[in-house]
Parts: C-alpha cells; sequence; structure tokens
C-alpha cells in the first residue's frame, strides 16, 4: 500500500474503504473534502467516486450519533436528487475511521470530462455556450430547490445547494447529447456545517467565500436565491472570464465587504464584449437584496434564453437598446413590496426576417441588377432608424450619468421622428420614472406595449408605475399580462393576489393564492391566502392556511 502527499490524512491508494471501495488515484481536493478515484469490488471493480469529508466525527457519543443520523440523511437526500439527470449520483455513504464519505458515480477523465473551472481557465465562453450550459444547471437546481420527500418522517421541501462554484460543475462530452452538466455536491455544505456548528470545530462561514451570497456571508437563512447569486456570480466569469469583483484581500473580510457592498465590475469596462440583454440578467442575479434577483432558476433559464434570442435578433440590427448602466425589469419577488424595486424579465424584440429569405433576395437583386439597387438613396423607413439613432444613444447616455430631464428631451426628439421607435418609448419610460412623472411613464410604457404586445417589459416597468400611483387596478392588469406570457410563474399570481386584496376583491385574491399554492407550495403563498380569508370573513379556513405556512417554514 502506498501513500500519497496528496490524499487525506489516514487514506492512501491501495486502501479499502468501507470493506468495498478500493482506492486506485487521488483526483482533486478542496475546502470540503478530498476525492478519490476507486474501484468498486462487488461490483467487478465498476470505477466509482469517493468524497471523504475533512471533518471527522469524534467527541461526545449522543452528539456524534446525532451527527451521524444527519449526514445519513444528508446522503440519502443526495441520493435522491442524483436520480435527476443533471445532479451527480450519490450510490453509497458511510464511516471509514469516523471520516464521512460519499460513493458517487465516475464521470470520466479529461478531455470527455471536465471541471467547468478547467474551462473557464481557457479564456471566456461564447455566449450561446454560455445560455445552453446554463440553462442545464438552472434545470438541475430548481428540481432540487422544489423537491418534495420525506426522510425518516422528516419533511423536506426544497433543497439549497450552499456551494455553487466551477469546481462544483463538470460538463461531460457525450456523442449522442453533446455538452451535457453535472451538478456536484449538493449536501456536502450542509452536512460539514451541522458537523463543525455541533463540535464546536468551527463557528462561522463554511462555504466558498468567492461565490457566497450576501446573506450566505452575514451567516442568515438560505434560500433558493442564494444559489442564483452564487450562479450569477459563476455566469459573469463564464462570459468574462474573470470574477465580477476584485475585493481588496483575498480573505473572508475582504470577499464579504465585495459581496454586500460592492458594485460588479461593469461589463462595457472589460475587452470581452457580452450582449446587453444578458448583461441585465447576469447582474439580476448579483443583486444584494435577495428580492431583487429573479425569484427562481425556472425564471433564469427562461430570461437567459430570451436575452440570447434578443442578442441573436439585435445583432442584425444598428440601434442598441437598453442604456447599459439600466437593469432591465426582473422577475417578480415573492410578495409585492411597498414600493417596487427594478424587475428583471425576458426582453423580447421585433422579429427580423428569416435568414433563408435574406439571403434569397440578396440572390435575386444582384441576378437582376444589384448594384442598380444598392445605389440608390437610402429608403425613408431605414432615413427613419437612422436618424433617431443619435437621439436614442445620447438620451441612453444622458440617462447613465443621472440627467433624466436630458433624457427626457433626447428621446423625445426620437419619438417626434419615429413614433413607433419601441426603444425611445421604453427608455423615455424609464427616465420618467426615475423623475418621479409615474403617469407619464405609464403613458410611454402603454404605448410601447402596443408596438410589442409580447414584450414583457412594458408590463412589469407599467406595474412599477402603477403601484406608485396606488392604481391596483392597472397593477392587476400588468400582472394579468405577464401571467399571460409565463402562465406558470407562481409569483406573479401571488404578485396579484396582493393587489386584489388592496381592492378588497378577495374571492379573485383567494383564487390567485391557490393557483400559486398549486403551482409552488411556499409558506408565503399560504400567509397570503389566510389574510385574504381571514378579510372575507372565514377565520376557519384562514387559521388553516396559517398553519399550512407555518408547517412549509418548519419543513424548510
Amino acid at each position: 500500500m502506498t501513500t500519497d502527499s496528496e490524499s487525506l490524512p489516514g487514506f492512501a491508494i491501495g486502501q479499502q474503504v468501507g470493506g468495498r471501495y478500493r482506492l486506485t488515484r487521488w483526483l482533486d481536493g478542496g475546502s470540503m473534502g478530498g476525492v478519490f478515484e476507486a474501484a468498486d469490488t462487488r461490483l467487478a471493480n465498476k470505477v466509482v467516486a469517493i468524497k471523504v469529508l475533512h471533518q471527522g466525527l469524534v467527541g461526545d457519543t449522543q452528539v456524534v450519533k446525532m451527527l451521524r443520523q444527519r449526514f445519513e440523511e444528508e446522503a440519502r437526500l443526495s441520493a435522491i436528487l442524483g436520480n435527476h439527470s443533471r445532479i451527480i449520483q450519490v450510490t453509497d455513504y458511510g464511516l471509514e475511521a469516523n471520516q464521512p464519505y460519499l460513493v458517487m458515480e465516475f464521470l470520466g477523465n479529461s478531455p470527455r470530462s471536465r471541471s467547468l473551472k478547467d474551462v473557464i481557465a481557457q479564456g471566456p465562453l461564447a455566449a450561446e455556450r454560455v445560455v445552453r450550459l446554463a440553462t442545464q444547471i438552472c434545470d438541475g437546481l430548481q428540481h432540487a430547490h422544489t423537491i418534495e420527500t420525506t426522510i425518516d418522517q422528516r419533511r423536506i421541501t426544497g433543497i439549497v445547494h450552499r456551494d455553487i462554484k466551477p469546481s462544483n460543475i463538470f460538463l461531460i462530452a457525450d456523442e449522442a447529447l453533446g455538452e451535457t452538466v453535472k451538478i456536484l455536491d449538493f449536501g456536502v455544505a450542509k452536512a460539514k456545517s451541522d458537523i463543525n456548528l455541533a463540535l464546536g470545530t468551527h463557528m462561522g462561514f463554511v462555504g466558498t467565500s468567492t461565490y457566497a451570497s450576501p446573506e450566505q456571508m452575514r451567516g442568515e437563512e438560505l434560500d433558493a436565491r442564494s444559489d442564483i447569486y452564487s450562479l450569477g456570480v459563476v455566469l459573469y466569469q463564464m462570459l468574462t472570464g474573470q470574477l465580477p469583483f476584485q475585493p481588496r484581500t483575498n480573505t473572508f473580510p475582504g470577499w464579504y465587504q465585495a459581496h454586500n457592498y460592492d458594485e460588479p465590475i461593469p461589463f462595457d469596462t472589460l475587452p470581452q464584449p457580452v450582449p446587453t440583454a444578458l448583461q441585465a440578467v447576469v447582474l439580476a442575479c448579483l443583486a444584494k437584496n435577495r428580492e431583487d434577483r429573479p425569484a427562481s432558476m425556472q425564471v433564469l433559464s427562461d430570461q437567459l434564453q430570451a436575452a440570447l434570442k434578443t442578442a441573436t435578433r439585435r445583432s442584425t440590427t444598428v440601434l442598441r437598446t437598453v442604456p447599459a448602466g439600466v437593469r432591465a425589469n426582473r422577475a417578480p419577488t415573492e410578495a409585492m413590496p411597498a414600493v417596487a424595486s427594478s424587475r428583471l424579465v425576458p426582453w423580447r424584440w421585433p422579429a427580423v426576417l428569416p435568414r433563408d429569405l435574406l439571403i434569397g433576395t440578396t440572390i435575386a437583386l444582384v441576378a437582376i441588377g444589384g448594384f442598380w439597387y444598392l445605389s440608390q438613396p437610402t429608403p425613408p423607413a431605414s432615413r427613419a432608424a437612422a436618424s433617431v439613432g443619435p437621439y436614442i444613444k445620447r438620451g441612453v447616455s444622458r440617462f447613465n450619468r443621472g440627467d433624466y430631464n436630458g433624457a427626457v428631451r433626447d428621446l423625445g426628439q426620437a419619438i417626434a421622428i419615429e413614433p413607433d421607435s419601441v426603444e425611445a418609448r421604453y427608455n423615455r419610460g424609464l427616465a420618467r420614472y426615475q423623475l418621479g412623472d409615474y403617469q407619464g411613464a405609464v403613458e410611454d410604457f402603454t404605448a410601447g406595449s402596443r408596438l410589442e404586445p409580447d414584450d414583457a417589459r412594458f408590463y412589469t416597468e407599467r406595474e412599477r408605475a402603477h403601484l406608485k400611483l396606488r392604481d391596483f387596478g392597472g397593477v392587476t392588469g400588468d400582472l394579468s399580462e405577464l401571467i399571460r406570457l409565463y402562465p406558470k410563474s407562481a409569483a406573479y399570481r401571488d404578485q396579484r393576489g396582493l393587489a386584489y386584496v388592496e381592492l378588497k376583491d378577495y374571492g379573485r385574491a383567494i383564487a390567485d393564492f391557490s393557483d400559486a399554492i398549486a403551482l409552488e407550495p411556499k409558506a408565503d403563498y399560504f400567509f397570503h391566502r389566510s389574510r385574504a380569508y381571514q378579510n372575507q370573513g372565514n377565520p376557519q379556513k384562514a387559521k388553516e392556511d396559517f398553519d399550512r405556512g407555518r408547517a412549509a417554514v418548519a419543513t424548510h
């Protein structure tokens, strides 16, 4: 038996773990533990991976017994999650010399299997590849965040990963499926945290500070939006090749300051160009306040795909769209705030002619004398687009500098020239909102929505303005349009229900809360429906929903 200087103390190459798994090679190590390649001697030496946690289970007998039970729960939960194609399979677990270990599927060697960390080290990824991989990551995390199961009579609803980072995401080259994603280490951060806290060996942060959310750095209770923030850091890194923050020191205090107080490095200061629409989605993920992030991984996935379509369409046009320094709307918050915040939703743009049609038309023109056509004066529509371009660009620039009055003037000039300019309407609405002219903002967003009825930006921004005006009838109308566009959004239904409560239309409010609960049985939705039942004069149902809400909180 030979030892490996890189491996964990007490574990050596050739050693048999759990009376079954023979360690054959050291693979990698990190803050949570070390990973070995091993052979399953009971299954014809099938190759597996074994992760051994650094922290051993030694100490007070009762404490250790409790921690073993918790570790086993986390391991079994990881095994359940591994049934999803985007999450690594955990096939066994146990203790070896009081060291907890997990047995996982072996993903293969490079180049078939590589960590995202190694891929990013080679430079930024193309936007199309980033979105293709990110939607798979979102798919796996959405499954974890919404899973409902029972382990040893303990009801579990939703699992937060807590340690999303490039080294916990592997890319697998599959001949049939193409490049696929596997998410690693579900439950490992939580299990290690439980062990450290109970044994008193560490009372602080557990995770990876480079990718941790502000609330995780502060030691607060976490929900799915913490993983969204961490994935936002990863997405920024995938698109640019670097991290979104540069702390003064690479220490916990340095990263605490960065995540809680520093703004991300602006995309437009970096050499790698990133489509504006994708910038907005990533920046929304990196919002300091979790309420300002996308509501779920499904919402984030939808936003990323819509942003990529936007970028593809915009590559065929001339004008720049949403200001680089202005966040677009985000997905709905879990409850309607007293003062609305900026929300990010997928952007939709006017469709362009199909590429094949454009190519075919060009060939035909050349065949009949394309030189004559190209030498003719610019058509009126093109002249209008060219003439509004400088006004929109200048208006965007003024907006970014905080000169909202100047932005309104320039964008007004663009609208005077081209009343159907979607971007001029949208950006002037944003500027009017900043000036407190909420009615004017409503008018611009309404005009924009008539031009582009499937562009969710206009409805989410108009909802913000309607909230400022305390026009809850307008709010319900805006949310109805968003529900039309995103029928599976529980959060939009919940927000509309809250607006109906303000209107004292408790019947419709209860119907919306019920629909939200059917889509996603979150504690907040039960509490909101409880309030509506109470106001409707039905205390029995109000109490039932209140109890359901408390139960949902307890199982989270």
